[in-house]
């Protein structure tokens, strides 16, 4: 009788169902009701190799933390897009390319003229607040990668090009707002239409203003969004005062 019971018990199951996994990321212990025996540790830094090293003019100042990497499904390259900085604080975006993302080689591009010459590896962007995205659902082969950035007086301005290194500006801003640095846009995988992440800013209760991450929903980056800034929206941007991202999208 009990090895009779015991067998119906594991028949059933094995004809159950196991419910889906659900993926927790937990970054902050204030989203734990309680917790025991566990700790959050967060892992100390190692200093590694150098991959990539500034010794070009037009990084002489510094080559930033800004970057994209991307790898190309065609030729199985690994493609890297950095903001580098000359002595003169000028920025400008750089590319480079490897095989195994150890080893990285600068091509002369020829694209831009920089202090009288093209031999260089810049390709004609000098805004550091984007990431180059490669668009495989481009309704044209002219606008393959995307890089949608802050122009300063302009707002969030796309760029487009079919091989990501020689760019064209669009003749409208998408967004009539500033939104710092590292705006993030690509194409939604189980819906359509875009996703931007952007950096804004919030207002405390005392008129201080802090930054935050928000999030743009479109049905592409063309179309200007019909949204447009007051003059509480705007403050002083170096010698410009420009219109900022407040609370009109969610974060």
């Amino acid at each position: 009788m009990r090895f009779a019971i015991i067998l119906t018990l594991l028949l059933v199951a094995f004809r159950l169902e196991a419910a889906p996994p659900v993926r927790h990321l937990f970054l902050d212990p204030a989203f734990l009701t309680e917790s025991e025996g566990v700790q959050l540790r967060v892992n100390p830094p190692q200093r590694r190799e150098v991959v990539i090293r500034a010794d070009k003019p037009w990084e002489k100042l510094m080559i930033s933390f800004y970057l994209t990497v991307l790898d190309d499904p065609e030729t199985g390259t690994l493609r890297l897009w950095y903001i580098c900085r000359d002595a003169k604080n000028r920025p400008n975006v750089a590319y480079a390319e490897s095989t195994d993302g150890l080893t990285w080689k600068k091509p002369n591009l020829g694209i831009v003229d920089y202090e009288g010459s093209r031999d260089n590896n810049l390709v004609g962007l000098s805004s550091l607040e984007g990431a180059v995205y490669r668009d495989e659902q481009a309704t044209t082969p002219e606008e393959r990668y995307v890089y949608l950035t802050h122009l300063i007086t302009k707002g969030m301005v796309r760029f487009h090009s079919p091989d990501g290194l020689h760019w064209k500006e669009d003749d409208t801003a998408w967004l009539p707002f500033g939104a710092d640095s590292q705006a993030i846009a690509f194409r939604q995988p189980t819906a359509a239409g875009w996703a931007v992440y952007l950096r804004g800013w919030t207002k405390r209760d005392d008129g201080s203003l802090y930054r935050t991450v928000v999030r743009a929903m479109a049905p592409d980056l063309t179309t200007p969004l019909p949204i447009r800034p007051s003059e509480d929206s705007r403050r002083l941007w170096g010698k410009d005062k420009v219109a900022v991202i407040g609370d009109e999208f969610p974060t």
